[in-house]
């Protein structure tokens, strides 16, 4: 499981309680010790593991480097207009 923030690009592909929890505030304490004490139950943290890494195969390296790719490739075009 993930503890991300609503700041990031990694809060666009978990979903809350389902993958990991998206901390809304970060400076909020007491919303971060919720999350981090939530992990200590083995059955939900199995649970959001096991989610989490369908997910993961959604996004396998291949693809991400491929995009990756395909952007420096169009910024470098762009570049020597």
């Amino acid at each position: 499981p993930v503890i991300t923030t609503a700041y990031c690009g990694t809060s666009e592909i978990i979903e809350e309680g389902k993958e990991g929890f998206v901390v809304q505030t970060p400076a909020d304490i007491s919303e971060l010790t919720d999350r981090i004490m939530r992990l200590g139950d083995s059955e939900l943290r199995q649970k959001m593991g096991e989610a989490g890494r369908r997910r993961a195969e959604e996004f396998p390296y291949s693809r991400n480097m491929r995009e990756i790719l395909d952007i420096y490739d169009e910024y470098i075009g762009s570049c020597s207009r």
